[in-house]
């Protein structure tokens, strides 16, 4: 059941503040989820090819259509949360694995050379 809740009341504030809890929460676990996915799939290369058309079908699917679909199988408690967490996923995944997978090695390894040199002075 729906009803109208007044603009600045408790309970308008209260929902309020909910629904940005689920969604900052959402937020975090979608960060925490590409982050952890985006190091796997740049360490193993048979991880990347299994989750890579995953994670592209969710990045061309509309999220109108995924909001319908989640909608059908979840309570509306949990479906901010799994909305952005869906929709922050892919594009931290990709960020993450891009960024390993384009680092310079060369820098790296007089990033190294100079962490010698200062222990050694």
């Amino acid at each position: 059941m729906y009803y109208i809740i007044e603009p600045f009341t408790n309970q308008y504030i209260y929902a309020t503040l909910i629904t940005l809890l689920r969604v900052f929460s959402g937020f975090v676990l979608g960060v925490l989820i590409g982050f952890v996915l985006g190091i796997v799939t740049h360490i193993s290369k048979i991880i990347y090819t299994l989750l890579s058309p995953i994670i592209k079908i969710i990045r061309a699917v509309p999220v109108v259509a995924i909001i319908i679909l989640l909608y059908l199988f979840f309570s509306s408690t949990t479906l901010p949360i799994l909305i952005v967490c869906l929709m922050v996923t892919p594009i931290i995944w990709q960020t993450v694995h891009d960024s390993l997978n384009n680092t310079d090695t060369s820098l790296l390894e007089i990033r190294m050379f100079r962490q010698d040199k200062q222990w050694h002075e």
